[in-house]
């Protein structure tokens, strides 16, 4: 028999990712009365820190595109909720610095102008498809321009009949890949894989990667990028200090084992110790769990996770069920932390999201994964240093360097022999030392995370990271929806509408939030942001 929470919350918020807190502090803002439960010994998700022996790590949001754009969303709401000046943003030139086998070049950042000194680096490789190459970001401006438009129009008719009317390259274009586009117009196979390149680090193919989401990464990224001072751990914690200086509580190491439903309706939660704090020493194991009461129940965490987990299956709806099985997730990824007694930016490497592909056909990254894991002979896989941080002074002790090495994509299956494990972690080593020389000799700290360890922190699944994979199929209103079969339970985070990354996650928990109030009878609850009736101000 578990223990029954004697208050009641208007809203309980099952996660703590960017989604469950900008969802959370929005309803806080408003005057609800909010918990936010999440089982890691921190909040943030996949926008989270980690510090080891003074070096501080980011696994997955080193770089924050959109989020600094002037008068952006995400500025807005750190203004109205008085947390601005707890995120302290590094711009960055340059967000990108792409290694290919014969050259290598820059996605700028800062605005139009940086958008005009991509175009202008990528025509002075490649003279002979200059009108094709601005023929291409003209269509692009103009569907990045519209998508913007649209982000918080949702389904409803007059909403779709504004986006026929003013968005007809993006309902042209929204069922397109990013692979066949660039085919209209460039014939170059060196220049697609630039215009590509993106893809892979939606973790696909440029023949099965969305172009509307390649659109918000490439053009997106072109108007501005920065890192945080002290990680992005800093803006998960500004989001918990916004919900608890509104009266609102936010539960870590905390498991949300069941979502508590009767008569088609969510109504509370049944939370326990995690085993992840348990593990950590942060919690006891011997904690009672307890049943928290709810009006309102927004997940954040994995939908799979959510109703084959969290919910008896004879309370879903069996379509619904069987739907989530056909949707695709995108796929996992390894990391390498390592601390290095060596300053990497003073060696001459750019503060920035390194990209290596050691082919210019893109989709060979996505065969043959195992094997390239642990085969010295063989083909590099793709692999990003996460360099961004260089940037930021307290990210590793003066003279040293907090290195980040990312294989992405990486196999779901064989993360559980720990000789493999090493292969792969030596091998990464080798890799990285072609780029660094004398890496392995200036390691201070190492640390390993395999899919394995991923789920560890996100409960995602090994065959899975950032919510579902951003094709045609999945992304914006054709994503699972927030609204789900179950009265007062909606969804928030990457794995909803629009798509993954920390803005679009951000806009899908103020969406979230704004359909509770909604239904609380509050009328136009973005207003606050400059939103009214589906449409921001600008």
């Amino acid at each position: 028999m578990h223990a029954i929470r004697g208050d009641k919350y208007d809203a309980i918020i099952i996660g703590a990712g960017m989604g469950g807190l900008s969802c959370g502090a929005w309803l806080a803002h408003k005057g609800m009365k909010v918990l936010v439960v999440e089982q890691n010994v921190q909040a943030g998700g996949f926008c989270s820190s980690y510090k080891r022996n003074g070096f501080n790590f980011t696994p997955a949001a080193s770089v924050l595109t959109g989020c600094t754009k002037k008068n952006s969303i995400f500025l807005r709401l750190t203004q109205r909720l008085g947390i601005e000046k707890e995120i302290e943003f590094i711009p960055i030139e340059h967000c990108y610095h792409v290694h290919l086998p014969d050259f290598d070049y820059y996605i700028h950042s800062g605005g139009e102008e940086a958008r005009q000194k991509f175009i202008e680096q990528i025509i002075k490789l490649f003279p002979h498809e200059t009108k094709g190459i601005n023929a291409f970001f003209d269509t692009l401006v103009k569907f990045y321009h519209q998508a913007d438009y649209a982000t918080f129009l949702g389904t409803k008719p007059m909403d779709l009949a504004r986006i026929l009317l003013k968005c007809p390259t993006l309902v042209k274009s929204m069922g397109k890949t990013i692979g066949p586009f660039v085919d209209d117009y460039v014939t170059d196979p060196k220049l697609k894989a630039v215009l590509t390149m993106n893809a892979t680090c939606a973790f696909l193919p440029p023949s099965r990667a969305s172009l509307m989401g390649i659109v918000m990464l490439l053009i997106e990224g072109l108007i501005s990028n920065a890192t945080v001072k002290g990680g992005s751990q800093v803006i998960a914690e500004a989001f918990v200090k916004s919900v608890k200086d509104n009266g609102g509580e936010v539960l870590l190491g905390s498991l949300v084992e069941k979502i508590l439903v009767q008569d088609g309706k969510a109504y509370g939660v049944r939370v326990v110790p995690s085993p992840l704090a348990i593990s950590e020493g942060k919690v006891s194991g011997s904690g009672k769990g307890e049943e928290i009461l709810g009006t309102h129940i927004v997940s954040n965490v994995a939908a799979r996770q959510t109703f084959q987990k969290l919910i008896d299956a004879d309370k879903v709806d069996r379509k619904y069920l069987q739907r989530l099985d056909t949707l695709e997730p995108t796929g996992p990824f390894c990391a390498l932390f390592l601390g290095l007694d060596m300053d990497l930016k003073k060696m001459g490497f750019t503060p920035a999201l390194h990209v290596h592909s050691s082919t210019y056909d893109l989709k060979e990254h996505f065969r043959g994964l195992a094997s390239k894991m642990v085969d010295e002979q063989g083909p590099d896989p793709c692999f990003r240093f996460h360099l961004a941080p260089l940037s930021d002074p307290t990210s590793a002790p003066e003279g040293k360097s907090a290195f980040m090495m990312h294989y992405i994509p990486a196999p779901s299956a064989g993360w559980d022999d720990p000789e493999r494990e090493k292969k792969v972690v030596d091998l990464m080593i080798k890799r990285a030392e072609k780029v660094v020389p004398g890496l392995s000799k200036h390691i201070v700290y190492q640390e390993f995370w395999s899919p394995l360890t991923v789920d560890k922190f996100s409960l995602s699944g090994q065959d899975a990271s950032m919510g579902w994979a951003i094709t045609p199929e999945q992304i914006g209103p054709k994503r699972l929806a927030q609204q789900t079969p179950i009265k007062n339970l909606l969804l928030s985070g990457h794995w909803t509408r629009p798509a993954l990354g920390v803005l679009s996650v951000v806009i899908s928990g103020l969406q979230a939030a704004r359909m509770i109030l909604e239904s609380e009878g509050i009328g136009e609850p973005l207003a606050d942001l400059g939103i009214r009736k589906g449409l921001m101000s600008h």
